[in-house]
């Protein structure tokens, strides 16, 4: 099945009342410079208008046949993908992965992220979004046995163990897809990045190396210290070298669904990472943030970082890309609003570290979207 649909990018560079775009400056190509920008800040100072990719692309949406493979208890696993195509983008062309958050899982890859794949597809990368299945709970019990979950504490994998087995069997299925048209020649799998959220940043910080701890993994706020120790040595890690990059929206922090302190000790990728003031329970957010703190530093062309939007409006589902539950708290043109500033910071981050556009550093490293939503906007990067 396909469908073809024209794709916008969501008002990158509006202001609060939803207005005009800022104007950009441009090469003889078109191509937008958004460091270059007629109102950019003054040296030293963060930019006033936020990236945009340098062109944009009509989208295809494809749902190929579904993919398996048998998982740990050696049973037969149906994974469905929703491929986001740019129509007249050069090949090969980088690939984006996108892991949904939710323990109960989806079975309908258009509704995996959805917000977020077409923005990225539309900014010229082949978007692939993953619907993680729910276990039913026989096997669920089955896998907690299996993994020796203490007995002390409630078994609360969900499909935390699934998440990122799911990813590296479709990053296998796009590999075998390269023998054979429409793909052949299309994927760069060179070019891999992953953006996940909530549940599905949590195997996105595993395949960028994070180990966690599934034997005494507990949801935020169950405290599953008081109960049993997450001993060292217990780790799981799930590090995938295909990817090059990682976005982390609403990631677990120390102390929640198996990842422990020196958990991100191990990341030897570049992460961006997201949350807001309203991400989660009392206490989360503050958790959440606790990711960034503890990355290790990397190399000099690459950075992590870090947006914070201090806004009570930035509930847990706007870092997913929807603004449902943001508008229950402010206007939707301030919810908006903020999604923007949350798309123009990962588009920037990936064009970055995947395709090296120099334009998208610049504007990252001299402040990315804090100009723009200052002092609601927390960025740093290190």
């Amino acid at each position: 099945m396909t469908v073809t649909t024209l794709i916008a990018l969501s008002c990158l560079a509006c202001g609060g009342d939803g207005g005009t775009k800022a104007a950009n400056a441009t090469d003889a190509n078109g191509a937008v410079d958004a460091v270059a920008a007629a109102d950019t800040a003054k040296p030293g100072q963060p930019p006033k208008t936020l990236y945009e990719p340098p062109k944009t692309y009509e989208v295809s949406t494809t749902l190929p046949p579904e993919i398996t493979y048998k998982d740990v208890l050696g049973l037969k696993r149906t994974v469905k993908v929703a491929i986001y195509r740019p129509k007249g983008a050069p090949i090969p062309t980088p690939i984006v992965l996108l892991s949904h958050g939710g323990s109960k899982g989806k079975t309908d890859a258009l509704k995996a992220l959805p917000e977020w794949a077409t923005t990225i597809a539309s900014a010229g990368y082949i978007a692939v979004a993953i619907a993680h299945p729910v276990r039913n709970d026989e096997s669920y019990e089955k896998l907690c046995d299996h993994l020796k979950v203490y007995e002390a504490i409630q078994c609360a994998l969900k499909i935390n163990w699934e998440r990122p087995h799911d990813v590296s069997r479709v990053l296998d299925w796009l590999k075998e897809q390269t023998a054979t048209e429409p793909y052949k020649s299309a994927l760069d799998l060179e070019q891999v990045a992953i953006i996940g959220h909530s549940a599905g940043a949590g195997g996105a910080m595993m395949l960028a190396g994070a180990p966690r701890n599934y034997l005494c993994a507990q949801l935020f706020g169950m405290n599953q210290g008081s109960v049993v120790a997450c001993k060292p040595g217990d780790e799981v890690s799930k590090a995938d070298s295909r990817i090059k990059a990682v976005v982390a929206m609403s990631p677990q922090g120390p102390g929640a669904d198996g990842f422990i302190d020196t958990s991100y000790d191990a990341v030897t990728l570049p992460v961006l990472m997201g949350t807001g003031a309203s991400d989660g329970v009392a206490g989360e957010p503050e958790s959440r943030l606790q990711v960034f703190d503890r990355l290790p530093p990397t190399d000099k062309q690459s950075h992590h970082f870090k947006i914070y939007l201090d806004d009570p409006a930035a509930a847990h589902t706007l870092f997913q890309g929807n603004i449902e539950a943001c508008t229950k708290l402010a206007d939707k043109a301030r919810c908006t609003e903020m999604r923007s500033w949350l798309f123009s910071s990962v588009l920037a981050f990936i064009d970055h570290e995947l395709r090296g556009t120099e334009a998208a550093r610049a504007w990252l490293i001299n402040g990315g979207p804090s100009g723009v939503g200052a002092p609601t906007v927390d960025w740093n990067r290190k």
